[in-house]
Protein backbone atom coordinates (compact mmCIF):
# COMPACT_ATOMS: atom_id res chain seq x y z
CA UNK A 1 0.00 0.00 0.00
CA UNK A 2 1.59 3.44 -1.21
CA UNK A 3 1.73 6.33 1.63
CA UNK A 4 -1.12 8.52 0.29
CA UNK A 5 -3.36 5.29 0.04
CA UNK A 6 -2.70 4.57 3.69
CA UNK A 7 -3.36 8.47 4.36
CA UNK A 8 -6.74 8.46 2.56
CA UNK A 9 -7.72 5.19 3.97
CA UNK A 10 -7.35 6.71 7.40
CA UNK A 11 -8.98 10.01 6.86
CA UNK A 12 -12.21 7.42 5.91
CA UNK A 13 -12.00 5.92 9.31
CA UNK A 14 -11.70 8.53 11.45
CA UNK A 15 -14.75 10.63 12.40
CA UNK A 16 -14.42 14.81 11.88
CA UNK A 17 -11.47 16.53 11.80
CA UNK A 18 -8.11 15.57 11.70
CA UNK A 19 -4.83 17.48 12.71
CA UNK A 20 -2.10 16.79 9.89
CA UNK A 21 0.38 16.09 13.54
CA UNK A 22 -2.07 12.78 14.33
CA UNK A 23 -2.29 11.88 11.24
CA UNK A 24 1.95 11.55 10.77
CA UNK A 25 1.39 9.97 14.48
CA UNK A 26 -1.54 7.82 13.79
CA UNK A 27 0.06 6.14 10.29
CA UNK A 28 3.37 6.24 10.59
CA UNK A 29 3.99 8.01 7.31
CA UNK A 30 7.02 10.23 6.89
CA UNK A 31 6.58 13.91 7.35
CA UNK A 32 7.37 15.03 3.95
CA UNK A 33 4.80 12.59 3.04
CA UNK A 34 1.87 14.30 4.38
CA UNK A 35 3.05 17.37 3.61
CA UNK A 36 3.22 16.68 0.36
CA UNK A 37 -0.37 15.11 0.78
CA UNK A 38 -1.73 17.86 1.72
CA UNK A 39 -0.66 20.52 -0.35
CA UNK A 40 -1.15 18.10 -3.79
CA UNK A 41 -4.29 16.60 -3.08
CA UNK A 42 -6.31 18.11 0.44
CA UNK A 43 -6.06 21.32 -0.86
CA UNK A 44 -6.30 21.18 -4.21
CA UNK A 45 -9.74 18.63 -4.63
CA UNK A 46 -12.67 18.88 -3.56
CA UNK A 47 -12.34 15.38 -1.68
CA UNK A 48 -11.44 17.46 1.46
CA UNK A 49 -12.49 20.00 3.45
CA UNK A 50 -9.50 21.81 4.87
CA UNK A 51 -9.28 24.48 7.42
CA UNK A 52 -6.33 25.83 9.51
CA UNK A 53 -7.03 27.00 13.29
CA UNK A 54 -4.62 29.22 15.62
CA UNK A 55 -5.30 28.16 18.95
CA UNK A 56 -2.69 29.28 21.95
CA UNK A 57 -0.35 30.49 19.66
CA UNK A 58 0.00 27.25 17.70
CA UNK A 59 -1.25 26.72 14.27
CA UNK A 60 -3.12 22.94 13.84
CA UNK A 61 -3.77 22.52 9.85
CA UNK A 62 -7.02 20.08 9.86
CA UNK A 63 -8.35 17.88 7.46
CA UNK A 64 -11.76 16.04 6.99
CA UNK A 65 -13.52 14.11 4.21
CA UNK A 66 -15.65 16.72 2.56
CA UNK A 67 -19.65 15.77 3.33
CA UNK A 68 -20.77 17.09 0.19
CA UNK A 69 -18.73 14.44 -2.45
CA UNK A 70 -20.33 12.07 -4.33
CA UNK A 71 -20.13 8.70 -3.11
Amino acid sequence: MDYWSKIENYLERSEGWVDIEQIIRDTNVPRWVVEQWFKKIALNTNLYEVKIVIFGGKQYRMVRLNGRRRV
